[in-house]
């Protein structure tokens, strides 16, 4: 078990404890990490005082979207490490979602919570994915429709 120290932790190391757990990654023109999984990619990003993981998820205009908000209100109030933000949302357009997560640069960390933090962060990601084309019918659930 290495532990990378999230005060001075560049993006090389982040990298390389990544690569270790399987976690696909690139450092990006920016200095920038990005990461994929199974078709969904994500930005790990440090900055002065966190490292942010982050992206965006787009969803083709054939969604109905007029629960859209209480969705991803009811999607962030389960989720464990991502939140969800609404970017724009239209009805010939479509929908794009804002997701983030951060660790405070303080203390410690082990490459293995680190990977399986990541991990969790895109299976939280996988998982509102899977249920968007759903939305509908989970928000009338709620509603006893």
């Amino acid at each position: 078990m290495k532990l990378l120290n999230l005060k001075e932790v560049t993006i090389s190391e982040l990298s390389l404890a990544l690569s270790n757990h399987q976690v696909k990654n690139e450092i990006d023109d920016d200095g920038d990490i990005i990461l994929y999984r199974d078709g969904n990619h994500a930005i790990l990003k440090i900055d002065e005082d966190k490292i942010k993981f982050f992206g965006i998820s787009e969803f083709q205009p054939k969604h109905n979207i007029e629960n859209l908000t209480a969705f991803i209100e009811k999607i962030n109030y389960i989720g464990e490490e991502l939140r969800f933000t609404i970017m724009d949302a239209d009805k010939d357009k479509g929908v794009k979602l804002f997701f983030s997560s951060a660790f405070i640069k303080n203390g410690f960390i082990d490459e293995v919570f680190l990977s399986s933090t990541i991990n969790l962060c895109f299976d939280e990601l996988e998982r509102l994915i899977a249920l968007f084309p759903s939305m509908v019918d989970i928000m009338n659930e709620k509603k006893g429709l």
